[in-house]
């Protein structure tokens, strides 16, 4: 007959030891068991019923002052990720093309199913490169709001009318050249009745000295080539994002506990063809690390992911 170990009480335990120096021999002094079978049962081997030394373990750690919250391998490494970026094949398409737009003063298109990482890629750029101009488009916009959000955030304001604040921008960004204009869901500024504002970008960027970049939902591509065939013939640099691989998915897993069928799924979320992104896989390890911290556990199982995507539907 075989006895169950909990796997989480040898963690808090071992942990304890290794910040606190204690040696598995004074432990097995303190908690009243041989240092061989103590030994044991760190090791996952202790053959006989375990409830005793378990308790005189619980009792021990708790007279210790122990943390008896697991520190969940992974963790750190996925909070610095979040602030961070992965460098995905996708991703490193997008610094790339964004930084040869940049330095050339060139057009780029970048085109990609929602949750592939198109905005989390641009933001990064964003912040982390100097005189660039990110605005996130909406359908709701109208020139004038285009105008605004571009000052806003090179903290540049003219004022007057429309054609008066154009030219300032023309002058400003003559005066300051080497910026990039971002603009994200781009997809959404072009329609019959709303193209004009991409136009008046266009106009912009051939009397200014910039890079521009566009990226949005796959319709983007065919949208500028049906109503603004004078800005797609200017276009020097486009991608297909292509969405995660089985292997990057496993890269950045890599420093997790996960089993077999555990790894299947999360593969499957992250690269299937219909609803498989980078924002799926994102946000099921995020609610992984929630639950995995409230049952104080380390492996990612099935079970844990199937409790996790039920968060995400709450």
């Amino acid at each position: 007959m075989g006895y169950y170990i909990n796997k989480n009480l040898t963690l808090v335990l071992n942990q304890y030891l290794e910040k606190s120096g204690v040696s598995i021999a004074e432990a097995a002094e303190a908690i009243g068991f041989h240092r061989t079978s103590l030994s044991k049962y760190l090791a996952g081997k202790y053959a006989s019923n375990v409830d005793e030394i378990e308790s005189k373990i619980r009792a021990y750690l708790s007279e210790a002052g122990a943390d008896f919250k697991v520190n969940v391998p992974g963790i750190e490494q996925f909070r610095k990720r979040k602030r961070s970026i992965y460098e995905s094949s996708d991703a490193t398409e997008i610094l790339g093309l964004c930084q040869e737009c940049q330095e050339n003063q060139d057009i780029g298109i970048i085109v990609g199913r929602s949750g592939f990482g198109k905005t989390h890629s641009l933001k990064h750029y964003a912040t982390h490169m100097g005189q660039v101009a990110y605005v996130e488009c909406s359908e709701r916009m109208g020139i004038g709001d285009m105008i605004l959000a571009i000052e806003d955030v090179i903290s540049f304001a003219s004022g007057g009318t429309i054609w008066y604040r154009l030219e300032s921008l023309k002058s400003y960004f003559n005066a300051n050249a080497g910026y990039l204009l971002i603009l994200d869901e781009a997809d959404k500024l072009l329609s019959k009745t709303t193209q004009k504002m991409i136009e008046v970008i266009r106009s912009l960027y051939d009397r200014s000295n910039f890079g521009l970049v566009m990226a949005g939902e796959p319709a983007l591509e065919s949208q500028i080539k049906s109503y603004i065939p004078r800005l797609a013939n200017r276009i020097d640099y486009y991608i297909k994002l292509q969405g995660l691989t089985d292997e990057e998915v496993r890269a950045y897993l890599k420093d997790w506990d996960i089993t077999d069928d555990a790894m299947t799924e999360l593969i499957f979320r992250a690269t299937n063809q219909r609803t498989g992104c980078y924002r799926l896989l994102d946000r099921t390890m995020q609610n992984v690390m929630r639950v995995l911290a409230a049952r104080n556990e380390t492996k990612i199982t099935k079970d844990v992911i199937t409790e996790a995507s039920a968060m995400m539907m709450l």
